[in-house]
């Protein structure tokens, strides 16, 4: 049934596979203490809870005897081939079809599949959706390692590549690779090129620094600090993946099994000022950037705006001012981009 299994898989496009058996993850349990309460999850209480079932699948679904995990790459453009001057930049996870939508159609499918086999088997979907180890479970499996930025890396895929799980209640055979070791040896080009400096130490996030948890998950205002790191990030970052060896050595892909929209990656800034709520619905739908929200995802926009020293987007700004009197979080980040660029005139 295995090899059944594995050719199915391969029919839906999916290269990056494994099959394991529920792992005790205890041993991680110390270090998830010390970093939680270190508060480098920053707002996302969520990770504070549920220790127990992160550390045991088996808490999380009873059931569980076999745990299919899959991967699915996304890389299909290079940020040097990008024209970034005057642009919003938008992680390139972010400017695609949602991941968690398009994975669990293809885990739904092969759990059918596999009920047309064994029509007692069961099996639980998780896609970025429940509190589960994943980048730990693929590194166990033998899909890659974990990175000094905390990524889990592939040798073949670097660490542009989705994840998913599909929990089961019947013991299938194991699909290991052989164990990735650290690869990172001396390079610390990801942390050195982190803006924020997130990546406290070698293998240490912390993520109320991370660009990608002040522009997604963090919805108040940003110290000056932070803003002014941030760039002209407006939905996540890929600085310290786009540095990393393992992501450099490979060609962008042609195809993704999740098709992007490269254009939307670099919307000028100017465009992006004048966005009205309806334009963001409309075209944003469909893409992770919808879970931001127009109100703070103009937050990242003005911000974005007051970093990149264009001082043409004044007119632009003042425009927007009376829209946002009612949001202050919002209001006070497009008044200091109006500020910002207006000492950047008069110098």
């Amino acid at each position: 049934m295995i090899e059944e299994v594995k050719d199915y898989i391969k029919e839906l496009g999916i290269e990056i596979f494994a099959i394991i058996k529920p792992l005790d993850f205890s041993f991680r349990k110390d270090y998830l203490i010390r970093w939680i309460s270190s508060r480098f999850h920053g707002e996302m209480d969520y990770m504070a809870r549920n220790l127990e079932k992160r550390l045991s699948p088996e808490k999380l679904y009873p059931e569980v005897k076999s745990i299919l995990i899959v991967g699915i790459p996304y890389d299909t453009l290079r940020w040097n081939d990008i024209d970034k001057k005057g642009r919003g930049l938008i992680s390139k996870y972010a400017i695609r079809r949602d991941y968690h939508r398009v994975i669990k159609k293809k885990l739904k499918k092969i759990l059918s599949f596999l009920r047309e086999k064994n029509s007692e088997i069961q099996g639980r979907i998780y896609v970025d959706s429940a509190p589960v180890l994943e980048k730990e479970l693929a590194r166990l499996a033998g899909i890659g390692f974990i990175g000094k930025n905390t990524m889990l890396i592939s040798k073949k895929f670097g660490s542009y590549f989705f994840l998913g799980e599909l929990f089961l209640n019947i013991e299938l055979e194991e699909i290991k690779h052989p164990p990735v070791p650290l690869l990172c040896a001396s390079c610390k080009r990801c942390v050195e090129a982190c803006p924020s400096e997130a990546i406290v130490k070698p293998y240490i996030l912390d993520a109320s620094r991370c660009i990608s948890y002040l522009t997604i998950e963090y919805r108040g205002i940003i110290k000056d600090d932070l803003e002014n790191q941030m760039g002209q990030w407006i939905f996540g970052c890929d600085e310290c993946q786009e540095v990393c060896p393992f992501n450099r050595k490979n060609k962008p892909l042609e195809v993704s099994l999740i098709p992007d929209e490269k254009r939307l990656a670099n919307i000028k800034l100017e465009e992006l000022i004048l966005l009205r709520k309806e334009d963001f619905e409309e075209i944003f739908k469909g893409t992770p950037v919808k879970r931001a929200g127009y109100e703070m995802f103009m937050r990242n926009v003005f911000i974005a705006a007051g970093n990149s020293g264009k001082k043409e987007l004044l007119q632009s700004l003042r425009k927007r001012e009376k829209d946002f009197l009612q949001n202050p979080i919002v209001y006070h980040h497009l008044l200091r981009a109006i500020k910002k660029l207006e000492n950047n005139r008069s110098e």
